[in-house]
């Protein structure tokens, strides 16, 4: 790694150089850091993880890494039954408060980024972590963190892209959470 970066520091340009190993030693991830890699991560390797910690460091995130945007999963059925205690009627009204707090928050996310407000996005970005959270969602949140990576790293020109693949993500979630509930639900009360 060391000698890549001399070279480029002579020529140019910047390879991106990512360790993955076994070694999950403290001051193994500094180590790998220090000599000039732009990221570390440990096995074994979780394909979402992977992805996050790629578009992290990348203007043009991934495409394809064998986990494609659209086969990604949109939240944990399991985790989300248990946190409501089965009771698909009560997770109807979260989804329905969530999709209401939801539109609020979205327009106030494009309104921080339009203005370049770092600390108000920071904030937006916290408040809809969390709303996502109680959905149990995974890839929203995934991508959301890293919107939020880049935002605490200043990087807000790249926020705009990246918003554009939350909302991408959340609206994965709310189909999924409505053909979800619908199948829970008798055939009179399936539109949600």
């Amino acid at each position: 790694t060391r000698e890549i970066r001399r070279i480029e520091a002579e020529r140019g340009g910047h390879v991106k150089i990512f360790a993955l190993t076994a070694h999950a030693l403290q001051g193994y991830q500094d180590q790998c850091l220090a000599a000039g890699m732009d990221g570390y991560m440990t096995k074994p390797i979780k394909p979402h993880a992977l992805l996050r910690e790629l578009e992290r460091v990348s203007v043009d995130p991934p495409r394809d890494m064998g986990v494609a945007s659209d086969s990604m999963v949109a939240f944990d059925q399991a985790e989300l039954l248990r946190r409501i205690g089965n009771d698909i009627p009560f997770l109807r009204r979260i989804v329905t408060m969530f999709e209401e707090d939801y539109r609020k928050v979205q327009v106030e996310i494009q309104s921080a980024i339009a203005s370049s407000n770092i600390g108000s996005l920071t904030n937006l970005i916290h408040r809809l972590k969390g709303m996502l959270q109680n959905l149990a969602s995974i890839s929203a949140c995934d991508r959301l963190e890293v919107m939020e990576s880049g935002v605490r790293e200043g990087r807000i020109s790249v926020a705009g892209e990246k918003w554009e693949a939350v909302e991408l993500a959340i609206r994965r979630l709310q189909q999924e959470l409505s053909s979800f509930i619908s199948q829970w639900l008798p055939e009179n009360e399936r539109a949600i």
